[in-house]
């Protein structure tokens, strides 16, 4: 969901660069897990907060200090899949599409999405491909269908894309 840039000001609350738009994700009275990848997060409820953008400035319950906020610095914060507030029609969680297989709307296997780029704009899906990687835009001219039941991404690739070998 996002990731704690900074601490901001001297009573412990943190700006966080966030990777989701849907506001409510932060909204007081939440609780996330806030942590370092390959480490159990801890749970802080959230005090308050303010969402400027793709930044969210929060003031989570327990760390009171500006030292104990700068110790969160660069720690991933996330929400439970099943607290995450409903997107609307036709919008997903980048989350969401990991995992996914990629395949053209003839069927012809292309790889699997393995991570999201958040560039600000359009999103970028990275497709890995045997050894290698290629990047497609998540925009509704390239992306056909898009099936979480079925784990499987329709794509419309552009002519030649496909035949490049992934770097």
């Amino acid at each position: 969901m996002g990731r704690v840039v900074r601490a901001h000001g001297p009573g412990g609350d943190v700006a966080i660069r966030l990777e989701t738009d849907v506001a409510a994700c932060v909204a007081p009275g939440r609780v996330l897990t806030v942590g370092r990848e390959g480490v159990p997060g801890r749970r802080l409820p959230v005090e308050g907060s303010r969402v400027e953008g793709d930044r969210a400035r929060v003031k989570f319950g327990g760390v009171e200090s500006r030292e104990e906020a700068e110790a969160l610095v660069g720690a991933l914060v996330a929400i439970p899949r099943h607290e995450a507030p409903p997107l609307p029609e036709g919008s997903f969680y980048q989350a969401d599409l990991v995992g996914l297989r990629v395949q053209t709307e003839a069927g012809e296997p292309l790889g699997a999405v393995v991570g999201v780029l958040d560039t600000g704009g359009v999103d970028v899906l990275v497709i890995r491909r045997g050894s290698g990687e290629w990047l497609l835009p998540a925009a509704r001219v390239f992306v056909a269908v898009v099936d979480l039941a079925g784990r499987r991404l329709v794509v419309r690739v552009p002519e030649g894309l496909a035949d490049v070998e992934a770097v």
